[in-house]
């Protein structure tokens, strides 16, 4: 009867203490052990987060310390801004005049080039004495004779043709005799 006694006495200290969220010193051990038990995960997650949210922090303060700019120290910074600004547009204006300038120089060249006496008639093309004019587009007999001091019926008696001929292009004509 004693043993029933007994068991009846822990079945009702069981129930007063889950009623009162008691829990005898054996159970909070384990209960304790089991919480602070932590694994190598666990661990390296909970070090990651406390890593993650330091660094949050670290960012947050470096950005609202340099949100502190007042506009007076603004002011000269927008100053120097308007000043380059001014001086790349009037660097763009040189780049296009320079650009002109050049496609003009190219075309003068090209111009010189194609009207000109030609390079072996300007070392004199000479044999014996004799000056030759390559024909280019676009020259006529008047025009060879100005350039070298000479009248086209003159330019006609060297070449032994009439005026009413036509010049082909690459033709040698006498110039000088």
């Amino acid at each position: 009867m004693s043993e029933e006694k007994d068991k009846a006495v822990q079945e009702f200290m069981e129930e007063i203490a889950d009623d009162l969220g008691y829990t005898p010193k054996r159970e909070k051990r384990a209960i304790h052990e089991r919480l602070t038990d932590f694994g190598w995960v666990k661990k390296s997650v909970i070090f990651a987060g406390a890593g993650v949210i330091l660094l949050i922090l670290i960012i947050v303060g470096f950005s609202t310390m340099g949100s502190k700019i007042s506009r007076d120290d603004l002011a000269p910074m927008q100053g120097e801004l308007e000043e380059l600004k001014e001086r790349i547009i009037a660097l763009e204006g040189v780049e296009r005049r320079l650009s002109l300038l050049e496609k003009q120089t190219e075309k003068s060249i090209q111009t010189a080039a194609d009207s000109g006496p030609t390079i072996e008639n300007r070392k004199g093309n000479r044999a014996g004495g004799k000056i030759y004019h390559t024909v280019r587009k676009g020259d006529t007999l008047s025009d060879i004779g100005k350039k070298y001091g000479i009248s086209a019926q003159r330019l006609c008696q060297l070449n032994g043709m009439n005026m009413k001929q036509t010049l082909s292009l690459r033709q040698k004509l006498l110039v000088k005799n």
